[in-house]
């Protein structure tokens, strides 16, 4: 069969894409001149081709299927390609949106793992599925991040095991369903419930509402496996056959961890037995808990030893920009984090300041989202960046969002307020230079966004490498 992906280079998109060509089928796709790696890195590794910019003669002739993805600017109003798409779909070509194509990959897949909350699930889903994978279970799984254990985001596997990373975003510009409810979970792993996606979900009542009714879908043999740390699932009373994890003593299964350098060393309890000790490189309180959770949740289903967890979790490496180490020839640490949200930017800096705490801590951040930019959440400036010594904010001025939105010198503003360094930029060549002239040997580099902040990291890293050499 011929499928055609519009929308192709995202990661959730060209991960299907690239499930489908495993598959045996042909694949090819379109979207805009604007894609940047990591996405344009899996592309062509994968060779997933695909042209810009979007046209109706993009669609092959012979088409079988095409799937269309979410971004705004994929609807028939003003692009010419969905709207060909439509006119195809009315004289019977498939139109999907790649979470019906998943399901429909996956249907057979009876122990599947829905992960879902609103942060740490691309980590949490790699970790179950490297767990699974290196204990020696061909597990399915589909991760919408850059992941190096495994080594590619998605596999269809052999087994009857399947991992998805659920998103609670909607499916498609005409599903308004969260992606996971077209899955189809044995078992609902839940991080945490903290309000995101503002613009989709004005109030927190209906973000949950989403959450609720993925628990609702699990059937009679199902378990839900809980965060308890979170405020909001520690008051949920919602959850069906629910076990929880945590820091909290309280927790069914109960972690703890000391910070050592680059490194963590977790324990996990299990009523009053220490069950075992984990090493990891993950840095930060949110991936000691990411770490609980996962063991605690394989464990507890058996799917695993503890000997086969230690050596997973000691194995395991940050996904690309969730705090991995950027370069290995400067002796200036330099790490990229995920700030698509408030509460994964306190995450990211706060685990910056544990484990480098006598560094001074230069962020770059680019509020891409459009909740960084909603005036409603002008107060998360207050204390997201809270330890950094400077914070230099970039907006791409080809990043377009609708609304009302912050200014750039209003965000500046905000965070300066804080008594934190903050500048702004509009273009990178002033802003890297600023950063470069400022650091020295008592420094530590995070960047923070879910966009591409200008392209500027690996030109950044290059000059410090020349700067600061091992």
């Amino acid at each position: 069969m011929k499928y055609h992906f519009i929308g192709v280079a995202g990661l959730g998109m060209s991960g299907v894409a690239k499930l489908i060509l495993d598959a045996g089928h042909t694949v090819t796709g379109s979207d805009s001149a604007h894609v940047y790696p990591p996405a344009s890195d899996y592309l062509e590794e994968h060779t997933i081709s695909y042209v810009f910019p979007y046209a109706r003669k993009n669609i092959p002739h012979d088409v079988d299927c095409i799937v269309i993805g979410k971004s705004a600017g994929l609807v028939p109003e003003t692009n010419d390609e969905v709207a060909y798409a439509y006119e195809l779909k009315e004289k019977g070509v498939n139109v999907f949106s790649f979470p019906e194509v998943l399901n429909i990959l996956t249907k057979n897949k009876t122990e599947s793992i829905v992960v879902a909350g609103s942060f740490g699930k691309s980590t949490c889903s790699a970790l179950i599925a490297w767990c699974l994978q290196s204990s020696g279970v061909d597990t399915g799984y589909f991760i919408g991040a850059s992941t190096k254990t495994p080594k590619v985001n998605v596999a269809i596997g052999s087994t009857n095991h399947f991992v998805f990373e659920g998103d609670e975003y909607p499916t498609s510009n005409w599903d308004n369903r969260p992606k996971f409810l077209h899955y189809h979970p044995r078992y609902v792993f839940l991080t945490a419930l903290a309000h995101d996606h503002i613009n989709i979900y004005p109030t927190h009542e209906e973000y949950i509402a989403q959450f609720k009714s993925l628990i609702d879908i699990l059937p009679d043999d199902g378990m839900c496996f809980v965060c308890i740390d979170d405020e909001t699932n520690r008051k949920t009373t919602w959850f069906t056959h629910a076990v929880t994890y945590g820091f909290s003593t309280d927790a069914d299964y109960v972690g703890s961890y000391v910070s050592q350098g680059v490194k963590n060393i977790i324990t996990i309890t299990h009523k009053g037995e220490t069950l075992g000790t984990f090493e990891t490189s993950l840095l930060g309180k949110h991936n000691a808990q990411n770490i609980i959770g996962c063991v605690s949740f394989l464990l507890h289903t058996k799917k695993i030893t503890i000997q086969q967890a230690q050596h997973a979790v000691a194995t395991f490496e940050a996904l690309t920009r969730r705090l991995d180490l950027k370069s290995k020839k400067t002796r200036i640490p330099i790490y990229e984090g995920f700030g698509s949200s408030d509460e994964k930017t306190r995450s990211a800096v706060y685990a910056m300041k544990e484990h480098f705490p006598d560094k001074k801590l230069f962020v770059v951040f680019e509020p891409h989202t459009f909740s960084w930019r909603d005036p409603n959440a002008v107060h998360w400036y207050d204390t997201s960046f809270e330890g950094a010594h400077a914070v230099y904010v970039y907006t791409d001025p080809t990043h377009h969002l609708t609304g009302q939105k912050l200014s750039l010198e209003e965000i500046v503003h905000r965070i300066q307020k804080t008594n934190i360094i903050s500048f702004g930029f509009r273009e990178t060549e002033p802003m890297i230079s600023t950063l470069t002239r400022e650091i020295g040997d008592d420094s530590v580099v995070l960047f923070l966004s879910s966009g591409a902040l200008g392209g500027c990291i690996p030109q950044c890293v290059a000059i410090i490498e020349k700067m600061f050499p091992i």
